[in-house]
């Protein structure tokens, strides 16, 4: 077959202008990445035909596809808090920055108070008499009712962008995320995963395994919007 006969366009991270490559036969598109001269840590999701993928994947004639780069990360040591019972979300939301974020739905007021004392940590609330009965060193009153507003809030109180280690750490338990090789998890992994993606990470507290999977692009898209603002102000 004509090797012009089987292209691939590829958009390269920080582009938006696709390159067109002609190639053999289908191909994985980490044996093509040398050729745009991109590192594959230099992509973060790759997406093939606008369905989310690996750099593992086989690519093939007429397929498109868009290399997207790490999301950009703060030069400020991360923020550390605690999250009262009433800003569960919230701290759901901090943790995706890469806050390390404590949070139970049944800490005491004087335990919590405690906790951001001898920890250091801002203590998040919506609690006015928690403050005022506790008075924590680094205690913060969150003004705004619904928890995406309550993140805008905190985001530019706390110059978070700047403090932003995105998706970093476990949303279920705020243990940090380290890559792991697909053979170690391989047993835990859903079929369709195992052949989709090549690149793993485990929470190396709970021992919870992620990929960059559709669930992932859909974080990396909320939070991109805010990361791209506040670096842009910091700058």
């Amino acid at each position: 077959m004509d090797r012009r006969d089987i292209e691939v366009k590829i958009t390269p991270p920080e582009s938006s202008v696709a390159l067109e490559l002609s190639i053999g036969a289908p191909t994985t598109l980490a044996s093509l990445l040398p050729r745009l001269g991109v590192a594959p840590e230099a992509v973060d999701v790759v997406l093939v035909n606008s369905a989310v993928a690996d750099v593992c994947v086989v690519v093939g004639a007429g397929d498109q596809v868009t290399l997207l780069p790490p999301l950009p990360a703060g030069d400020l040591e991360p923020l550390r808090c605690v999250c009262d019972a009433h800003l569960g979300r919230l701290a759901r939301y901090l943790r995706m920055f890469g806050c390390d974020t404590l949070y139970r739905n049944d800490y005491p007021d004087p335990e919590i108070a405690r906790i951001s004392d001898e920890d250091g940590r801002v203590l998040f609330t919506r609690d006015r008499g928690l403050l005022r009965e506790h008075a924590p060193d680094l205690g913060y009153f969150v003004a705004q009712r619904l928890p995406h507003a309550q993140l805008l809030e905190v985001v530019a109180a706390f110059d978070l962008g700047r403090r932003a280690r995105p998706l970093s750490r476990c949303l279920r338990c705020n243990g940090l995320v380290v890559a792991v090789s697909r053979e170690s998890v391989a047993r835990v992994l859903p079929e369709g995963v195992r052949r989709r993606f090549c690149r793993f990470w485990r929470c190396a507290q709970c021992g919870r395994v992620y990929w960059k999977g559709t669930h992932y692009h859909r974080m990396r898209q909320f939070l991109l919007p805010l990361l791209k603002e506040e670096v842009r102000a910091a700058r």
